[in-house]
């Protein structure tokens, strides 16, 4: 069932990518909380790009980990979708003061999963799904 359109899943993996991007570049400048911040908002919107047309009405939920497993988990497999969902639940540790956030060590090794989660597991399935619904 086609819900979502071509554009609207390409809108959402290519402003995850930009939230990856600003992600990595607040890394640089040693701007942890915002770098983790925006890696994790990145890793949202990709799996809503995944989960756009299997989803009837908005994802404005920021709790996706479990529709991805239940629509993914046989194509991702049982380590990813729960890799992604362990990620996730950290969405709002870098967003308000006074939460414990990870050290940089650890916010750097996150934004470097994210990164491959994305571009490694679900940017190549929203880009072969989109392809073939164009192709159809």
């Amino acid at each position: 069932m086609d819900l979502g359109s071509v554009e609207e899943v390409s809108e959402y993996i290519d402003l995850s990518l930009k939230y990856l991007l600003t992600s990595r570049m607040s890394l640089d400048e040693e701007l942890f909380e915002p770098a983790l911040f925006n890696g994790l908002h990145a890793l949202e919107l990709a799996v809503k790009a995944l989960l756009v047309d299997k989803v009837k009405g908005p994802l404005i939920t920021h709790n996706v980990g479990g529709l991805l497993g239940r629509h993914y988990r046989e194509v991702l497999g049982n380590e990813v979708c729960r890799e992604i969902n362990k990620i996730l639940i950290m969405y709002d540790i870098p967003r308000y003061p006074g939460i414990d956030i990870p050290d940089e060590g650890d916010i750097n090794d996150t934004v470097e999963r994210i990164g491959a989660l994305i571009e490694g597991h679900i940017k190549p399935l929203v880009e072969m799904d989109t392809s073939f619904r164009q192709a159809s």
